[in-house]
């Protein structure tokens, strides 16, 4: 699961959302510098991630960032995410969650 969450990560830097085919889309938003009056505390503008199980479509991002991270061609670099997605669901099915590094967790409904 590391590698995977390591590639979406630095997707995230460049792009708003990151798709993993058959599992759903990692969404980056924005979020307003706030003031929070009782503590006299700024805290500054940030992004934060969200996940949306029903974009789920290949858009080709993430086989994009395995085929040069690994120097392979297009399908074995689908086989690879497919090979890591049925591991992250079964993961997901035996503990409920899922740990994804500095993204989070993603817990089974």
């Amino acid at each position: 699961m590391n590698v995977l969450a390591k590639h979406i990560e630095s997707l995230l830097i460049n792009h708003n959302c990151v798709i993993v085919p058959n599992l759903g889309g990692f969404v980056a938003g924005y979020i307003s510098a706030t003031y929070l009056e009782e503590e006299m505390l700024y805290l500054p503008p940030r992004r934060s991630v969200g996940f949306n199980p029903s974009l789920s479509l290949n858009d080709g991002l993430l086989v994009q960032s395995y085929m040069y991270a690994y120097d392979v061609n297009f399908p074995e670099a689908t086989a690879m995410i497919e090979d890591t997605v049925n591991e992250l669901k079964k993961e997901m099915q035996d503990h409920g969650e899922v740990n994804l590094g500095n993204i989070g967790k993603i817990f089974c409904p």
